[in-house]
């Protein structure tokens, strides 16, 4: 969603309702020359917008915009990524395959990631889901993410930038991120988070073992 702060730093966001404003004039100002060539343009869940907010652009034009479904990001706004996948799926046109680990802070909980089948997901369950409701939708390997999300949900500010929100949509992601939370104080820092002299080599060899697993993951059950 461009400028916006990803969901560790949301509250550092002032005036996300008149961003969200701004992004829909632009939408519609640009849907001519999405049905004059034919295309989706299809916005992504970058750890800002909730499942809400992408449904309220893509009921501008469903046939010309639509959602690239990242994973795991409904942890970020406070969203359990089943429900969130289901929710915009009739409108998902791509997907984003990333996993992350969940650890426990007494602010809420910090997001690591992971390589595909290492982290909080039951990818047999979300490829299910996936063939259901977005059967044509393409998917990406996606290991990103370099650096923790530290998702302050035990703080008052950190949902100033929120709606009102019903119980029965934050418990549930509450109660996911509860149940796979590591506790605080196991060590969590990736080699993109130190700086030591091994640094590069190190993130280097970290990214291509990550890749490796989740491709032999995959391929092991699709």
């Amino acid at each position: 969603m461009g400028r916006a702060a990803h969901g560790e730093a949301k509250v550092a966001a002032p005036g996300w309702p008149e961003y969200l404003a701004e992004i829909r004039r632009r939408l519609i100002d640009l849907l001519p020359v999405l049905k004059d060539l034919n295309l989706v343009l299809a916005l992504e869940n970058h750890q800002d917008c909730t499942s809400d907010e992408l449904l309220a652009f893509c009921e501008i034009d469903p046939d010309h915009i639509g959602v690239t479904l990242d994973i795991v990001n409904p942890m970020a706004v406070c969203e359990e990524p089943y429900a969130f996948a289901n929710k915009v799926g009739p409108h998902i046109r791509d997907i984003h395959i990333k996993d992350y680990t969940v650890r426990s802070t007494p602010q809420g909980y910090r997001l690591v990631r992971a390589a595909i089948g290492q982290g909080v997901i039951d990818w047999p369950r979300m490829l299910a889901l996936l063939r259901e409701v977005a059967p044509n939708a393409a998917l990406h390997i996606e290991l990103a993410a370099i650096y923790a999300r530290h998702i302050r949900v035990f703080e008052d500010e950190w949902w100033s930038s929120f709606p009102p929100r019903a119980m029965s949509e934050v418990v549930p992601a509450l109660r996911f991120m509860h149940q796979h939370a590591v506790p605080d104080g196991v060590p969590w820092r990736t080699p993109w988070e130190d700086d030591g002299d091994d640094a590069p080599e190190a993130a280097n060899r970290y990214e291509m073992a990550q890749f490796a697993h989740s491709v032999q993951y995959l391929k092991m059950i699709l």
